[in-house]
Formats: C-alpha cells, sequence, structure tokens
C-alpha cells in the first residue's frame, strides 16, 4: 500500500499542543481554501507515493524522541486505506496517533476512531453560517448545502469528543474572513455542542495565527499581514468571559504556542 505524501518531519514541537511528534503530510484536499498555506500539498504538487511501511518505518525510529505520529495536509481522510494501515504499523510499534482534518468525511474519522489517540479538527467558520463557511473554505454556498459540509464538521466533532480522550479544536482567524465576532460566534457554537457531549475534559480549543505566503492560491490573502497575536488575545480573553466552562485557550503563531487562562 503506498501514499501520496509530501514528506515528513522527524520532530516537530508545534502541531500537537503539549507534545512532540512525528508529522506526515497526505496529498490532496477536498477543500479549496483561497487562504491555504498549504496549497502546493492541497494540488498534489512535489507530491510523491511512498510505501507505508516505510513512513512508518521512519516514525517509529523517532520513538526515542516522540510518542506520537501527526498526519496531516492537505485532507489526510482522502486517503482513508492508507492512513489506516500507518496507523495500525505506528500503533503496533507503540507508537500514539493522531489526526488533523477539515472534518467533512465523518464516516471516516469514525471508522478511524479505534486507531485514534488524537484529533485536530478545524472550524472554519461559524458552524450556522453557511455562506461564510463557504467563503472560508472557497467552495460554492450550492456546494455547501447540497453536500451538508457544515452538518458533517459539526458530525466529527461529536465522535471526537465521545470516542477520544483529547480532541483539539483549532479556529483559524484570517484577516478579510473572520471578523472578532465571527470567531466569538464560532466558539459560543463549539463550546455548546462540548457542553452537550460533557467532554470539556477532553477539549482544547485553539486560535491559530494566519501567516501569508507566496504559494497562498489567491492573490488577496497572499499579501496580507499575520494575524496580529494581539487580536488573538483579545478574542481569546472574550471567550474565557463567555463561556462559563471554558479555563484556557491556546494561541498558535508563527512564534510559538501561547496559553491564556481564565483568572
Amino acid at each position: 500500500m503506498k501514499a501520496l505524501i509530501a514528506g515528513w518531519r522527524d520532530l516537530s514541537t508545534v502541531d500537537i499542543i503539549g507534545e512532540p511528534c512525528f508529522t506526515a503530510w497526505f496529498c490532496g484536499c477536498n477543500f479549496r481554501c483561497p487562504w491555504c498555506q498549504n496549497w502546493p500539498i492541497v494540488e498534489c504538487r512535489d507530491c510523491r507515493e511512498v510505501e507505508v511501511s516505510y513512513i512508518a518505518e521512519k516514525a517509529l525510529k523517532s520513538k526515542m524522541l516522540v510518542d506520537f505520529i501527526h498526519v496531516t495536509g492537505g485532507e489526510p481522510t482522502l486517503q482513508y486505506e492508507a492512513l489506516s494501515e500507518l496507523y495500525q504499523r505506528v500503533k503496533e510499534g507503540g507508537m500514539k496517533t493522531s489526526l488533523d482534518t477539515n472534518g467533512a468525511k465523518p464516516e471516516v474519522v469514525e471508522r478511524l476512531v479505534p486507531l485514534l489517540d488524537h484529533l485536530a479538527l478545524d472550524i472554519k467558520a461559524p458552524l450556522t453560517n453557511v455562506e461564510k463557511y463557504a467563503q472560508a473554505i472557497g467552495l460554492p454556498v450550492e456546494l455547501v448545502e447540497r453536500n451538508h459540509i457544515v452538518d458533517k464538521v459539526k458530525k466529527s466533532l461529536e465522535i471526537g469528543l465521545k470516542h477520544l480522550s483529547k480532541i483539539e479544536i483549532r479556529f483559524p482567524v484570517v484577516p478579510k474572513i473572520h471578523s472578532e465576532s465571527d470567531v466569538i460566534e464560532a466558539l459560543l457554537q463549539v463550546a455548546e455542542i462540548v457542553d452537550s457531549a460533557k467532554a470539556w475534559s477532553k477539549a482544547v480549543f485553539v486560535l491559530q495565527q494566519y501567516v501569508p505566503s507566496e504559494t497562498v492560491p489567491s492573490v488577496l490573502f497572499r499579501n496580507e499581514p499575520m494575524t496580529d497575536p494581539e487580536l488573538l488575545r483579545k478574542i481569546a480573553h472574550r471567550a474565557l468571559r463567555e463561556i462559563d466552562s471554558l479555563n484556557k485557550v491556546y494561541i498558535r503563531t508563527i512564534e510559538r504556542v501561547e496559553k491564556i487562562e481564565k483568572f
């Protein structure tokens, strides 16, 4: 079995909050976010087919430094068979597993649950605003509605909260797409879902800084400044005030991961 990948990093300290990991990038994606920072991976440029057994072997050689393998993309759930085999192989070797997903394939997330230790899920816009979600993921509103994409993202979130011991819920903050109110609305909606699942011990809320690059697909975002860390801190403090059960919010920037706690 082969996987189409862009590569891997033997040691990453930024992909899982509080855990060093081996990170692999799977190619291809079912979203077309105009601000995507991994666009060459989405378009499968500079990607290659690699035997899953070889990737697993490389990951297991990192066990002295890391406990986890983290698979990101692109969207890894598009390569379910290869992903499943990779997780099986590394778990047999004693590693823990993590998946980074956009949540649009909850049926795959559910099938992977027995093999997963950690889930990172992107919430790209308020879950009640289909138009805003469509803008954020670069797809026509009609397609997003017809394929029930936002409902599928919610379903993936519910699966993670029900079955896994840790789920990192990530909220990108992108200039020209997300206002402060948009992000707060998304945070409040996710908090309601976490409340309903009685899963606050599992949920980690993360605000993600947007960092532009020359490979971002839309010129509108290519030259935008990165998200101001002070805006992220402002949103975090507001969320902590407005969500009773939320005790901490993480901010992930290009420089570091910062934890902001409720006083």
